[in-house]
């Protein structure tokens, strides 16, 4: 992991430059809408300089963060520039890293296309044993088939490890570790088609007791259905 760590030790600079932009931002209301709450325990994997950090400790009122990055330069510049209470900035990697606890919300903000493929294995393995039963995972990454088409055509603007993050690349390693896609959604920030897509993952847990709607939900839904009919014909 030396070259990759070297890699992104000179990326920082990069980042430092281009500072909090709309993917940010996007990232941090999507991840409200997505069910983040102001007292949560968040884990963040590959944090960089600590964009997306800043803005999810700042509405962690009550909450914590504990955010990782492979580049000791990353780390640096973040706490650096983000010296919060409630910010652990740590330096590793997250396919051998010892994690401690449990989280509400783990976030892997456009980075998980930065971590090779072989690993993802061994991220969800351990993942299973640090999710609370109700907790989330949220990843945003490049849209796969933009990441494709970057691949292909635009090599030399691709990061040293840039994988393409198909549903199927990580759903093979969900139902063993006990997470299922809540949710998928593809949407664009600079280009007409997606360039990026964000995948919500839950802890799949059996029911223990259904409970059916009273008639006065049945029929509200009822209304609405029929309300939403007549629009149609």
């Amino acid at each position: 992991m030396d070259t990759t760590t070297d890699y992104y030790n000179n990326f920082a600079m990069y980042m430092v430059k281009t500072g909090i932009n709309i993917r940010h931002r996007t990232i941090f209301h999507e991840l409200v809408k997505a069910g983040l709450k102001r007292n949560m325990k968040v884990l963040e994997v590959g944090c960089g300089i600590g964009q997306v950090t800043s803005l999810v400790s700042q509405y962690l009122r009550k909450g914590s963060i504990t955010a990782i990055d492979i580049s000791p330069e990353n780390i640096k510049i973040a706490k650096d520039n983000f010296p919060w209470g409630n910010i652990q900035f740590i330096v590793g990697d997250i396919c051998s890293f010892y994690l401690g606890g449990t989280y509400d919300f783990v976030v892997f903000p456009d980075s998980l296309e930065h971590i090779p493929v072989g690993c993802y294995k061994d991220i969800f393995e351990k993942l299973s044993r640090h999710v609370h039963p109700d907790g989330t995972i949220f990843i945003n990454t490049p849209d796969p088939y933009f990441q494709d088409y970057m691949t292909w055509h635009h090599p030399d603007k691709q990061q040293i490890v840039d994988e393409s993050v198909h549903d199927f690349v990580i759903t093979e390693h969900l139902c063993p570790n006990h997470f299922f896609i809540h949710s998928l959604k593809r949407y664009s920030l600079a280009h007409r088609q997606p360039d990026y897509q964000q995948l919500i993952l839950k802890v799949s847990n059996s029911y223990s007791t259904i409970e059916k709607l009273s008639w006065i939900e049945l029929a509200y839904k009822e209304i609405l259905s029929r309300m939403k009919i007549m629009k149609h014909i």
